[in-house]
């Protein structure tokens, strides 16, 4: 639009649009699908629909709802909504894309209806909106699980350093007391021997408090001393067994 146009088109909207006409412009923008740009701006989708006749219809609402001309509390809201819209037209590859889809829409529901009559805008703007929807859902479903996969990448690779870390710190530790063990290991083995050493000392000095002959033997056990007999003692147990036993073969034959 020229510069003329537009001031032509503020000097109608300022002489008639009404601020009744502003603050339902507004309320019907944010009530819109968000996700159609067509329904923000409030147009009907067509693939005849030309860049011109869009900036025109932008440019009448975006009068109505400008922050500075509407004194509807959510006017700005209602403006930002309008420009990303607009935006989404503008942009080549989006823009593109809608209206290839509108044309599929057409076609779909041209083929269902008798020859020569025309698609209903209505129909169109339902059956976007509902493609829109559900591309929005699948969309929203898509970077849902990519922020779980990255939440879950991130809780693995969190678990894998905390596990190095304590691994790392074991190591250190046992490092660090590896003398302290050694000298422990080291005074037990001196205590063991000292031990040893006391017992086979209490074990000699009670084998020599024991006397001659009560030794003790290499496993600790004292040795028996067995008494020795004098020879009359000898003499009398021969005599003694003689007489128990009686006169022998020899003692006879000597008779």
């Amino acid at each position: 639009m020229s510069a003329a146009e537009i001031r032509k088109l503020e000097a109608e909207l300022e002489a008639t649009a009404t601020e009744f006409d502003r603050e339902k412009e507004v309320e019907r923008i944010l009530k819109a699908f968000t996700h159609s740009p067509y329904d923000v701006l409030g147009l009907l989708p067509s693939s005849r629909l030309t860049d011109a006749e869009i900036q025109r219809h932008y440019r009448r609402v975006s009068l109505l709802v400008h922050p500075d001309k509407c004194s509807h509390p959510k006017a700005r809201d209602a403006f930002q909504r309008l420009e990303k819209a607009r935006g989404e037209l503008r942009d080549e590859n989006r823009s593109a894309f809608l209206v290839g889809l509108v044309q599929d829409i057409e076609s779909r529901l041209e083929a269902d209806l008798p020859p020569g009559a025309p698609v209903p805008p209505e129909s169109v703007a339902r059956e976007l909106r509902r493609y829109l929807a559900e591309a929005a859902l699948a969309r929203m479903e898509r970077e849902r699980r990519a922020k779980e996969d990255e939440k879950r990448e991130r809780e693995a690779v969190e678990r894998a350093k905390a596990q190095h870390q304590k691994a790392a710190t074991q190591a250190a530790v046992w490092e660090d007391e590896r003398d302290e063990r050694v000298a422990n290991w080291r005074a037990y083995q001196n205590h063991s021997m000292a031990r040893t050493r006391a017992a086979q000392k209490s074990r000699t000095a009670a084998a020599a408090a024991a006397g001659p002959g009560r030794g003790l033997a290499p496993g600790g056990i004292g040795l028996r001393r067995f008494p020795t007999l004098r020879p009359e003692a000898a003499t009398r147990r021969d005599t003694q067994r003689q007489l128990n036993r009686g006169p022998t073969m020899s003692d006879r034959a000597d008779d």
